[in-house]
């Protein structure tokens, strides 16, 4: 899918719409990205892995946006400037390049990918993905809700499971 909106400017904040969460990068001219992206998964182009959002280690890559993007669509998204000054364009993009190649913590909470860009961006993380994480824990089953409309379940031995908040009862919840 393509570039929705306006063409990226270097130091612009790029949101790949990914099926069950966002993918973000700081965009550095000529058509290229820099992103934290999980170290199992490096030869995919970029597609950060849930299976680092229960801690470890990533990698930041240069990757061409259409390779990060794999289909899905992307945009820029500087959701922050309007409360936040963001820093200096060139200071963005040569902050960016100099991580290239570095493997980094990664936490689902606290060191995610849009934490990564908005740091560089604004000096500060955040990310409005994880809002809320409600631990559930039932004898060995643990479960985090990692965004505004889904639970993921992981089962020891078992795998992941995926589940829709509003079938939970979650809605007025969901609406806070």
């Amino acid at each position: 899918m393509p570039l929705e909106g306006p063409s990226p400017k270097p130091g612009d904040l790029i949101e790949f719409n990914r099926t069950i969460y966002q993918h973000w990068g700081i965009y550095v001219g000529d058509g290229y990205v820099v992103h934290l992206t999980a170290l199992l998964f490096t030869d995919q182009e970029g597609w950060s892995s849930l299976s680092s959002a229960f801690g470890g280690s990533a990698i930041v890559r240069k990757d061409h946006l259409e390779r990060v993007a794999d289909g899905c669509s992307y945009k820029v998204n500087n959701k922050y400037d309007e409360k936040i000054p963001p820093y200096p364009r060139e200071k963005v993009v040569r902050a960016a390049l100099e991580l290239v190649g570095r493997t980094m913590p990664y936490s689902v909470t606290s060191a995610n990918c849009e934490h990564f860009a908005t740091e560089l961006r604004y000096g500060k993380g955040f990310s409005d993905q994880v809002w809320c994480i409600i631990w559930i824990q039932y004898q060995t089953e643990w479960g985090w809700v990692i965004g505004p409309h889904f639970l993921i379940l992981i089962v020891p031995n078992k795998g992941a499971i995926w589940c829709n908040l509003s079938y939970l009862g979650f809605r007025n919840y969901l609406r806070r």
